[in-house]
């Protein structure tokens, strides 16, 4: 298999905070409120130490729930810094956005901020992240639908009965954000972040502000450049989200992007026999094999609260939990491997750890934010049919695993509250510089969506990585040195660099 980029320790350990509320929120309620500019011009910002320590501050800042009603009702953002610790040689705010959507910033960045800045990072900048609206301390939302039922789906119908019950899954999920999503949900969409980051930039009292967003952050970090360009330093976006992209579009690409980075894993593992799903030199046909068998007769694995069953869905589930971390490509290889010998336990444990099943039988918040967000980003369908020939598409695109990705969004056709996508593609004209960072087997943002990015933005450079995994900022020590020596310095890599996938970030910590 694939050398490890990152000790599996650490790996579960960045893994596990991508969920994480419970540290954020204690965070939070340790903080004292930063006033908005509104209330307080001044440059004096209210912080306290944070209740985990390390030296990060928290704060909260209120902003309006919607922007077209400024002195309406508002929301509280949980934020947090680390001061530079060189005050003389101080550039300014650093501000993070780990991606998503739903990634909880704060907690993320107390969990491995001093990983993934080096020294000189931390010296020159103040380290800044705030959970955007909806997500962790920042009043998470949970649309708390019937989860078992919903992780069940079958992700590929083969008949009318199936294909009934799928979109039946979709409009109960959605049907339960209705109920559950509170007042907020309407006003989760990217527009109303950027809206957001702005006031962060006002609070922290800071002309311009350089950024690192991941993911979705570049989505966040573009529509940011595109309507506050003279407040941008330096923005480094990783793995390019697009945000202003047809439905239609997006989702074959999405797919197709994934597809061939499984296919690159199961190459990877053809060509080592020491991979436990190694299967004669054939792990493709194991694969599909596997499929077929757990879509007719679906493994059982007993558990503490009774037999639960592993079909299709969880084994997917299990290859999106690992993909992303070629760290957990040997264990997502053995439990491909025991549950084509009959024992789906592995898998299933992958796939609960994937959708945040805890052992009581409950779940987490889920993909609820990433669901909110998307279905108000983009103008999906609300026509079913059209919506069953767009995942029929995913599927010929990806045979594999376009279906279960089509699957994702698939709510966003029931969705209670409207779309407010980008109303253009975004430019950021009279930007400085900014750096668009992509890999060539992403396994989640497609390579051409940061092509596309850097062609976009009127100053925007594209820096490439060969490789897979996800973002590249911490799958290679040549990204990291890039972005970092570009925020620092404002230096770009020379016209001519492509980053290889070698001594990532978590690697080089130990």
């Amino acid at each position: 298999m694939t050398s490890s980029l990152m000790s599996l320790g650490r790996l579960l350990l960045v893994l596990s905070i991508l969920s994480m509320t419970a540290a954020t929120t204690t965070a939070a309620q340790s903080a004292t409120a930063v006033a908005t500019p509104a209330e307080n011009t001044s440059a004096t910002r209210a912080w306290a130490a944070c209740a985990g320590g390390g030296g990060w501050e928290c704060a909260v800042l209120a902003v309006p729930l919607d922007y077209a009603d400024p002195g309406g009702a508002t929301i509280d953002l949980a934020l947090t810094r680390l001061p530079a610790a060189n005050r003389d040689r101080r550039i300014g705010a650093l501000v993070v956005n780990c991606g998503g959507p739903g990634c909880p910033t704060v907690g993320f960045l107390h969990q491995t901020g001093m990983l993934l800045f080096p020294e000189e990072t931390r010296a020159r900048f103040d380290i800044v992240g705030f959970d955007p609206r909806g997500v962790g301390a920042s009043g998470q939302i949970d649309c708390a639908p019937e989860y078992e039922t919903y992780y069940a789906l079958d992700p590929s119908p083969d008949d009318e009965a199936e294909w009934d019950a799928w979109l039946a899954g979709g409009r109960d999920f959605a049907a339960a954000c209705a109920a559950n999503g509170g007042e907020v949900l309407p006003f989760l969409g990217t527009e109303n972040v950027v809206s957001d980051m702005e006031r962060l930039r006002e609070a922290l009292g800071e002309e311009t502000i350089s950024f690192l967003g991941l993911s979705y952050g570049t989505s966040i970090g573009a529509r940011y450049a595109d309507r506050y360009s003279q407040r941008v330093r330096a923005f480094a976006l990783d793995s390019a989200l697009l945000s202003f992209i047809d439905p239609a579009t997006f989702v074959p690409e999405w797919v197709d992007a994934i597809e061939r980075a499984f296919d690159a894993y199961l190459a990877d593992c053809a060509a080592a026999l020491t991979c436990p799903f190694h299967s004669g030199g054939d792990p493709a046909g194991a694969f599909d094999a596997l499929m077929t068998q757990v879509d007719t007769t679906p493994l059982e694995v007993a558990t503490d609260t009774g037999p639960r069953f592993v079909g299709q869905r969880a084994v997917l589930d299990a290859v999106d939990a690992a993909l992303s971390w070629p760290a957990r490509w040997p264990q997502l290889a053995a439990a491909l491997a025991a549950a084509a010998a009959g024992d789906g336990t592995a898998v299933l444990e992958m796939a609960d750890q994937h959708n945040e099943r805890l052992p009581d039988g409950t779940y987490g918040p889920g993909n609820t934010v990433f669901l909110a967000v998307g279905c108000l980003d983009f103008a999906i369908t609300k026509n079913p049919a059209v919506y069953e020939a767009l995942a029929a598409k995913a599927a010929l695109v990806a045979p594999r695993l376009g279906a279960y990705y089509a699957t994702w969004t698939l709510p966003c056709v029931f969705w209670p509250a409207e779309p407010a996508p980008a109303q253009h593609v975004p430019t950021a004209m009279g930007a400085p510089p900014i750096l668009v960072i992509g890999a060539t087997l992403d396994t989640q943002d497609a390579y051409q969506w940061s092509v596309d990015m850097a062609g976009q933005l009127e100053s925007a450079v594209l820096l490439r990585r060969e490789g897979t995994g996800h973002p590249s900022y911490w799958n290679s020590a040549c990204v990291a040195d890039a972005v970092n020596a570009y925020l620092i310095d404002l230096t770009l890599p020379a016209a001519n660099l492509i980053c290889d996938s070698k001594d990532g970030l978590f690697a080089r910590a130990g």
